[in-house]
């Protein structure tokens, strides 16, 4: 980013299950230290939102 720090943008599952069904929401997370430290994750798109079981394989571009 511009003022340096690292932005990951992932997929965030909810509830208890890891299968490739589960329900997920799409979250990011910010680290100013080059990926030492993170930022507490902020959940950005949820599942329910779009009514959708999951929300995954987020893709970015810089512009």
């Amino acid at each position: 980013m511009k003022d340096s720090r690292i932005m990951l943008i992932y997929s965030h599952y909810i509830g208890e299950s890891y299968a490739d069904d589960a329900s997920a929401a799409i979250a990011k997370i910010y680290s100013s230290d080059k990926g030492k430290t993170w930022s507490e994750r902020k959940i950005i798109i949820m599942p329910d939102e779009h009514n959708a079981k999951n929300i995954m394989s987020v893709s970015m571009l810089a512009m």
